[in-house]
């Protein structure tokens, strides 16, 4: 992902981590082979680069929310600019939103280009998605393949009756960030359970609350994981509770 600086967030269970990342220079293009290319020439010890084509890729703007209005528009060369919020731009196969190819006959979709030349079956395991973030996202899960695969085939019964699902496909979710603006600034991870059941104390002695009691057996009884799930579960309710543990 490649992000906008505009996210300022926090949460009483996550650990702020702000990175500072240079601007990106840049320079010429290096391409490699695989060590082990069967195009390596003995005389010179030179490995062949296969032939390569560049092809120019197009895509909308997925307009949710918590975008910045217009906030892809200079990107994009947009040749009329935009007031409706611009989140998140996608070059892939995803069947959400996948990209186009621009050629001389138009404008294909990314997915179809691909089946045409035989490649990665129509697919692609990578999805590059730019991100002009206004507003704080909402959390969200990354799993391993282990942990898709295994809600994947949870959800099947729901995925069979029509019915909304977590899961829409079993694929990992592996993400990595680019940060192209100066700064940005993530939330990342659980604090430990120790620091938790602190927190929490010092909340109660100043204002004893049931929603917070609550989240002290949560946590106590199931630890720093149940007490997340439960939060979420419970909505606005223990939204306002637990915002007594952030700083003021």
């Amino acid at each position: 992902d490649i992000v906008d600086d505009h996210t300022q967030n926090s949460h009483p269970f996550t650990i702020p981590a702000r990175a500072r990342i240079p601007a990106v220079s840049s320079g010429p293009i290096r391409r490699f082979g695989p060590v082990d290319s069967p195009n390596v020439s003995a005389s010179r010890g030179r490995v062949a680069e296969p032939a390569v084509r560049v092809v120019k890729l197009a895509n909308d703007p997925l307009p949710y929310d918590w975008g910045i209005p217009g906030g892809l528009d200079e990107l994009r060369a947009a040749a009329q600019p935009s007031s409706e919020p611009q989140a998140e731009l996608w070059y892939g196969t995803h069947p959400h939103s996948p990209a186009r190819v621009a050629d001389p006959t138009g404008s294909a979709s990314l997915p179809d280009a691909l089946l045409r030349a035989g490649i990665a079956d129509g697919a692609l395991p990578i999805l590059l998605k730019i991100l002009a973030v206004g507003r704080p996202l909402s959390i969200q899960v990354h799993p391993d393949a282990a942990q898709a695969q295994a809600a994947y085939r949870a959800e099947a019964s729901l995925r069979a009756a029509g019915q909304p699902v977590n899961y829409a496909d079993a694929n990992p979710k592996p993400e990595m960030i680019c940060a192209w603006s100066d700064e940005f600034e993530a939330l990342a991870g659980v604090r430990p359970a120790a620091e938790l059941q602190a927190m929490l104390r010092q909340a109660m002695a100043a204002s004893p609350d049931p929603v917070l009691a609550e989240a002290q057996r949560r946590l106590a009884q199931d630890g720093a994981g149940a007490l997340v799930r439960w939060s979420l579960e419970h909505g606005v309710e223990a939204s306002r509770a637990l915002a007594a543990l952030l700083p003021a």
